[in-house]
């Protein structure tokens, strides 16, 4: 069972071996990997068109308040503020109109166009105002999405002489404003749509990935990495809509809502990041509070499926920004906690923090977003992005982390294995010569000078006749040493037996295994030269010697 076990370690070490990750020691690979990244990259951020950059639109502006606003009201208002890019966010005010003038020099053909607004979760209606001989016209845009987040309406020639608004309420709306004609509205679906497949494609891909890489390895942070993409496939899944349209039956199902998901995306992160730091074994502060922080936010996430669409909504506020906080923790405990493990980690600990800031860059840019500090409607596609870069490096550092353990457990295991080989092999030497000793001894008095023989076997260069004695020549360090044995060399041969020892003269013995280098004397003699010692050898003897 154990050579087995060791085959089976052996073939995953090559395996893991064949690897090529790109790491700065892979120049080519890097610059291959870094190419396809900002490739999908600027795929991704193309499939935004905003108002501006279409060149349909002279000028569009907001005005925010807390109260209804009027289209006759809107003309005397004075706090008209620029829309950049066609991005708007209400902030905490519950009303809005938008001004959009076109500009008549450039408008398409008689098909007219579409305009569209692409929207957060505030799920409030939006309504077309114009003025059309005197009267104020209101038409209700209407969904184009099964999530209704993309809502659309056709502006017709009576609409696109005049400036036209557009109504919108609630607070926190954000969202995006496009004019385009109706062949690059189904073409920015379908653009949009081709994206999201390559999107849930590639990480699909990451997740069979995990999935083998735990078959392979057993190891469970394969599983716990699978749980983070699965979370992270539902959330965006949920947020893009795709989750409703695909399976309509979920539909007012807390567990599947975005919100829900993204809570459950940090509870899934913060148990992959316990296990990746390797936190369970230190037991350190920081590590307990992650654990608490992530039972906080299970809690949280428990009470908000629980009252789903059935507490005020002061309270729902105050449990999403709990949930927002406890998030933030989470990237600043794993943040320090990477940043301590660096030197102990090495590079599994940069792919870790290279990945985790790609996370918090996103998250602080959607959380300014969110709060109305920056002017900028941060969509699914930042997200996609992130978390796309994020899995591809997390993906390398664990690959990277299992080769590093599984080659510094070949080298153990290699010298186990040596150790292992020299035991069995000074047992199987000392067996032997305790039953070569046992079967050949002559009397009780030789048995302590044989003893001393074999205690020495390991060492002995030669042994040379001295009258009755034997002088013992063995290897001392870096130096030789002779002792002396009450014993001749014809008993010494018999007792050890020719297995272990060789007559090469009949005033010398040699060790079987002995290196040596033949040397011609003469024409008919020959020497042994046995490290530095010169043994002569007997002309009968030379045929065994030879044999050697």
């Amino acid at each position: 069972m154990i050579i087995n076990n060791n085959n089976n370690k052996w073939n995953i070490v090559k395996l893991t071996n064949s690897i090529k990750l790109p790491t700065i020691k892979h120049g080519k690979q890097s610059i291959i990997l870094l190419s396809i990244l900002i490739c999908f990259t600027y795929f991704l951020t193309q499939s935004k068109s905003s108002a501006v950059t279409q060149g349909y639109v002279a000028d569009v502006s907001i005005h925010k308040s807390d109260s209804p606003i009027s289209l006759n009201a809107a003309n005397d208002a004075f706090n008209w503020q620029p829309i950049k890019e066609g991005n708007f966010n209400l902030g905490n005010h519950r009303y809005s109109l938008i001004r959009i003038q076109l500009d008549q020099s450039v408008l398409p053909s008689p098909d007219g166009l579409v305009l569209v607004i692409a929207r957060n979760n505030i799920f409030t209606d939006a309504i077309l105002l114009y003025q059309h001989d005197n009267v104020t016209q209101e038409k209700l845009l209407t969904p184009s999405s099964t999530d209704n987040k993309l809502l659309s309406i056709k502006l017709t020639k009576e609409t696109i002489k005049n400036p036209v608004y557009i109504s919108i309420s609630g607070r926190y709306l954000r969202g995006e404003l496009f004019v385009l004609t109706p062949k690059e509205f189904t073409d920015r679906i379908k653009k949009s749509s081709l994206i999201d497949g390559i999107y849930f494609g590639i990480i699909s891909l990451f997740l069979l990935f995990s999935i083998l890489s735990y078959v392979f390895f057993r190891q469970t942070i394969f599983l716990k990495y699978g749980a983070l993409l699965t979370s992270i496939f539902l959330w965006v899944a949920a947020g893009e809509g795709w989750l409703k349209s695909t399976f309509p039956q979920i539909q007012g199902v807390p567990f599947f809502t975005p919100n829900s998901l993204g809570i459950l995306f940090f509870i899934t992160f913060a148990f992959f990041s316990y296990d990746y730091l390797k936190l369970k074994q230190k037991k350190t502060k920081a590590g307990s509070l992650l654990k608490y922080n992530q039972r906080m936010l299970i809690f949280i996430w428990l009470c908000y499926c629980v009252s789903f669409e059935r507490t005020d909504p002061t309270m729902y506020q105050i449990a999403y920004g709990l949930a927002l906080l406890n998030c933030l923790i989470v990237l600043a405990i794993t943040f320090i906690i990477a940043v301590r493990t660096l030197s102990s980690k090495g590079k599994q600990g940069v792919f870790y923090l290279c990945a985790l800031i790609v996370f918090v860059i996103g998250s602080v840019i959607s959380g300014l977003s969110v709060a109305n500090i920056i002017d900028y409607f941060v969509g699914w596609t930042l997200i996609k992005v992130s978390s796309f870069i994020e899995v591809l490096i997390l993906a390398s550092g664990l690959m990277y982390g299992y080769k590093v353990a599984l080659t510094s457990q070949e080298d153990k295991d290699k010298q186990h294995s040596i150790v292992q080989a020299n035991i069995i092999s000074t047992q199987k030497e000392l067996a032997e010569s305790s039953t070569i000793i046992e079967n050949n001894k002559n009397s009780r008095s030789l048995c302590p000078q044989i003893a001393k023989i074999v205690a020495l076997l390991d060492k002995v260069l030669y042994v040379k006749a001295a009258g009755n004695y034997s002088e013992i020549v063995y290897r001392h360090g870096t130096t030789t040493k002779e002792q002396l044995v009450d014993t001749n060399l014809q008993t010494i041969e018999k007792a050890l037996g020719s297995e272990k020892i060789i007559r090469c003269h009949k005033s010398y013995l040699v060790k079987v295994d002995t290196h040596f280098i033949l040397k011609r004397r003469t024409s008919a003699d020959y020497d042994l030269i046995v490290e530095e010692h010169l043994i002569p050898i007997g002309r009968k003897y030379l045929k065994d010697i030879r044999r050697l």
